[in-house]
């Protein structure tokens, strides 16, 4: 499956989310130019604006586990109204839904639901929530 993108600007930001993993891939600030020394520059953004999240191998709420939690990775991305709702449903009736939704001052609210749609009880594996990889290019 092809990866899908969506992208949520507003005046001072560009989000990036993605089908792989369903989540926050990356955020430009528009409003702070790149000032990143010339040893790092290979690979950074060619904008020149600061970037966050960029070289992370994946993105900000991915949730990580075994297969029968995280399937194949890849959700269904829809726009919603101040934002992106990523969706994956899976064959025992569970369902993963992320809201993000795009605020001021450079916030996300976001909201994760696993939902149980079969009427029965689902064990859920050990799972690892991604929270932000902490890369910033070109903020100081």
């Amino acid at each position: 499956m092809l990866e899908e993108l969506k992208v949520i600007t507003n005046a001072h930001a560009r989000y990036t989310f993605t089908s792989r993993g369903g989540g926050l891939k990356s955020v430009e600030l528009l409003d702070f130019p790149e000032t990143v020394s010339l040893r790092w520059k290979k690979g950074v953004a060619a904008n020149g604006v600061a970037t966050l999240n960029t070289h992370a191998a994946v993105p900000a709420l991915a949730i990580l586990g075994e297969s029968n939690l995280v399937g194949d990775g890849n959700f269904i991305l829809k726009r919603i109204e101040d934002g992106v709702r990523a969706e994956k449903s899976f064959t025992n009736g569970l369902r993963i839904v992320k809201e993000f939704h795009v605020g001021s001052n450079y916030l996300v609210d976001a909201t994760v639901r696993l939902e149980n749609t079969s009427g029965k009880s689902i064990p859920l594996p050990a799972q690892e929530w991604v929270c932000w990889h902490g890369d910033a290019h070109g903020a100081g």
